[in-house]
């Protein structure tokens, strides 16, 4: 079974778009089809974008799901990986880079082209066709 990172764009874009490649990944995480890891960072923007962008109720619902189909790495397990590699991409994507780096995980899907520049980046339009599966237009 697959083990992925997600970035905050793959649980956002599946709210927001029915029909986008995202959902389709939330879809195989709801299914058990691929097991996923994401930074105590996603969580945190998971629910602070759902609190501006929908309210109190959908943003509970996105971090229960989160926290009930993902595994959350902490920040502190990661310092170190950290340290290691700042300074080779932007700030804000430095927790979640460190923990695709420390764990060994094969993918990173996101929607952030800050990500290009290492091979475990793919977006989900990309993952879904690496999975076999039918894609949507979009690359998100």
């Amino acid at each position: 079974m697959h083990i992925i990172f997600a970035d905050t764009n793959v649980f956002i874009n599946a709210l927001q778009f029915e029909e986008s490649n995202s959902r389709i990944i939330v879809n195989l995480i709801e299914n058990e089809k691929i097991n996923v890891v994401v930074s105590e960072l996603v969580l945190k923007e998971v629910e602070k974008v759902l609190l501006r962008v929908r309210d109190q109720e959908t943003a509970g619902m996105g971090v229960h799901f989160i926290r009930n189909y993902c595994v959350v790495i902490p920040r502190k397990e990661t310092m170190g990986t950290m340290n290691n590699w700042r300074g080779q991409i932007k700030e804000k994507d430095l927790e979640n880079l460190a923990a695709v780096k420390q764990f060994h995980i094969s993918h990173l899907i996101s929607h952030d082209r800050d990500y290009e520049n290492f091979h475990e980046y793919r977006t989900p339009k990309q993952f879904v066709i690496e999975m076999g599966l039918k894609p949507f237009d979009a690359e998100y």
